[in-house]
């Protein structure tokens, strides 16, 4: 007999107490004799002895439900034995083998479960008679189920016995790899039960070999298949590792934004998890496909490009997420994987992956006060934030005009129009606008002094047009909130306060892992009013909007601060180049080349707005972020599929740093 957890054994000892009890309630009487009482001698030693013995049998009641109980929860079961059966009987005899990832874990003596339990069912095999038959299921979950090794049980029995021989080495070789990630084991038996239906041998015996994984026992079972259609014995045999189980595996993998473009740093963040007993330190690596003459790719065509070693132990059963950079120099499909070192599991040790590469990507910039002194333009710290790569490796080729000059720009191969502190445009060119971002372009304001709230509101934001407002949010107020002339020796009025942390433009700014959002201030800002179906991405400490993009058509827009060190010292500090990149790496997609959004079906979260009265807005999902729908992947399996993040949205309060004076850092 064998016990699933046998560690509730030791709830035998129970079984003592009811000794125990019994024992201090036992007294030992003093006897005194009389003579008068002789006669009543006989009939108390009858009447003792028939209450000693119910009371023996009580006791041994009470001690064996204790036991029974401890017994219960250690979950016994009998390991069948390899040939029970009556010699003189024919039989007929199916191997069920789970060929799953967790089966092709090795053990201490190097080998892998499924080579031990290809090689047991090999001594089932021998116990044969040469007129018994035998066959082979794999029962991996697969598209069409478990696979037969033979559609029906034969006698060449020396065939079977070379089929699982050369299972086991191929499982325990450098090319055995799982075909199948789970495993259906009640798919697997029924399979086996089925090809038993029709036998003529007197015994049908089923025999499955399995670690006996909680996932592969509630697979759900064949179509047409009862409870009550079982003829065959049986029989379960386990197979467990011999010590403690060690293993780290990829669980996920996410990116830092929807679509990497060449030249710009590219996120790939894997989530491991540690499945062991133990802590565990660990080596991840990022490959990449390599060039068809490239002397260090290795024997799939991948090159490794970035590693990073894990020196604190990841505790058991917890996960972490571990972020690798890359940078693509060329456009085009890229594949490749994330791979995390550990031996004894290698089929959760890589995730591989396959998307497009923008190359150079054309914006027009429309520069609403521009400027014969350059640090004073508009555009300068926008076009310093894209020049910081270089101007070889920098993908984004940007057109500045003037706002009278927007109506005749043509916008065949643009992607992304931006309004530097435009004042105001002609009908025209907002109609241009509209039909645009219509299409699939998009659109990113920058507001400012030149700003004016009744254009904006009653243009740009006219929610009465034919496809609505263009812009996620309106201007209240008839000017800015703060001080716009204030020096730099002048307090701030205004700091970031929660931001999206998933959005792709904002991510690491929270762990501090691209900078902090803490020592930005504001001495002037514009009060938004958010439209119903856009998201709020960043607000004021006080719970004010400062940032503001919805989705128009099928494109996006998006509502920002002024670009420009007169109103904020955001242009001249370290975050600007990161998020700046980041909104145009969201914003600058092909419009042939989105996908459907997923309906959201998570409750979205609520930006705090602190002590502030200012209405209630939600960050949704499905206008940005980390969820990253429409970024194509390549699943282990190797099928292509849509990525989804495992991530939920987060906010993040910027530390409490208090803003400094403006001036470029050192």
């Amino acid at each position: 007999m064998f016990f699933q957890t046998p560690i509730y054994l030791v709830g035998l000892l129970s079984a003592a107490i009811p000794l125990l009890i019994h024992l201090s309630r036992s007294r030992k009487t003093r006897t005194l004799r009389f003579s008068t009482t002789r006669f009543l001698t006989d009939q108390f030693l009858r009447s003792y002895r028939m209450s000693r013995l119910k009371e023996l049998l009580l006791l041994a009641a009470r001690m064996a439900l204790c036991a029974l109980l401890a017994m219960t929860f250690a979950e016994p079961f009998l390991q069948g034995s390899v040939a029970t059966g009556d010699p003189t009987l024919s039989r007929s005899v199916v191997i069920v083998l789970d060929d799953s990832a967790s089966m092709h874990y090795r053990d201490s003596d190097g080998g892998t479960l499924l080579s031990r339990a290809a090689r047991e069912a090999v001594e089932i095999i021998k116990g044969l008679k040469p007129s018994d038959s035998a066959s082979v299921v794999l029962a991996g979950r697969r598209a069409d189920g478990p696979l037969a090794v033979y559609p029906e049980p034969t006698t060449d029995l020396v065939g079977i016995e070379n089929e699982l021989l050369g299972l086991a080495e191929l499982s325990n070789s450098a090319e055995g790899r799982p075909e199948a990630l789970g495993t259906d084991i009640p798919g697997g038996v029924l399979l086996a039960e089925r090809m038993l239906a029709d036998r003529e041998e007197s015994s049908h015996e089923v025999y499955v070999f399995s670690d006996l994984q909680q996932r592969g026992l509630a697979a759900p079972a064949l179509a047409g298949e009862t409870e009550g259609s079982f003829d065959s014995r049986v029989v379960f045999v386990p197979v467990q590792p011999t010590e403690p189980v060690s293993n780290l595996g990829i669980t996920a993998v996410q990116y830092g934004a929807s679509r990497p473009m060449a030249g710009i740093p590219f996120s790939i963040r894997p989530h491991i998890r540690n499945d062991g007993a133990s802590p565990r330190s660990c080596t991840i690596s990022l490959h990449v496909r390599a060039d068809a003459d490239a002397d260090d790719a290795d024997e799939e065509g991948y090159r490794k490009v970035a590693e990073q070693v894990v020196n604190d132990p990841l505790e058991p059963g917890r996960w972490s997420v571990f972020t690798l950079h890359h940078i693509f120099h060329s456009g085009g499909w890229q594949s490749g994987y994330v791979a995390v070192e550990d031996e004894r599991l290698t089929a959760d040790n890589r995730r591989y992956f396959c998307f497009e590469v923008l190359d150079a990507v054309n914006v027009i910039a429309v520069n609403g006060a521009p400027s014969s002194i350059r640090r004073n333009d508009e555009l300068f710290f926008l076009q310093a934030a894209l020049a910081a790569g270089g101007a070889d490796t920098n993908p984004i080729k940007v057109t500045s005009v003037r706002a009278n000059a927007f109506q005749g720009a043509s916008l065949d191969d643009v992607r992304l129009v931006i309004l530097a502190n435009v004042e105001t445009l002609p009908e025209a060119a907002v109609g241009k606008l509209e039909r645009f971002v219509d299409r699939g372009g998009s659109l990113l304001v920058f507001l400012g002094d030149q700003a004016v709230p009744a254009f904006y509101n009653n243009q740009l934001a006219d929610p009465s047009r034919s496809r609505g407002s263009l812009l996620p949010a309106r201007l209240a107020g008839s000017g800015p909130k703060g001080n716009p002339s204030a020096g730099d020796d002048q307090p701030p009025v205004a700091g970031v306060g929660d931001f999206a942390e998933d959005h792709p433009a904002l991510s690491g700014f929270g762990s501090g892992e691209t900078g902090r959002l803490g020592a930005v201030g504001f001495s002037a800002y514009w009060a938004l009013d958010p439209t119903p179906n856009s998201r709020v991405v960043m607000a004021t400490g006080g719970g004010e909007p400062l940032l503001c993009e919805h989705l128009y058509g099928q494109g996006r827009v998006a509502l920002l601060p002024r670009a420009g060190s007169d109103w904020s010292n955001f242009p001249v500090r370290r975050p600007f180049c990161r998020s700046f990149t980041g909104w145009l790496g969201i914003l600058r997609n092909r419009p042939e080349a989105r996908v459907p959004r997923f309906p959201e079906t998570t409750r979205p979260r609520v930006l705090q707005r602190g002590t502030s009265s200012a209405p209630d807005r939600r960050f949704d999902r499905r206008s940005g972020g980390q969820s990253i729908a429409g970024l194509r992947v390549v699943k282990p399996d190797r099928t292509i599929g849509v990525f989804e993040s495992m991530a939920d949205p987060t906010l993040r309060r910027s530390p409490s740093v208090k803003p400094t004076s403006r001036g470029l850092p050192v």
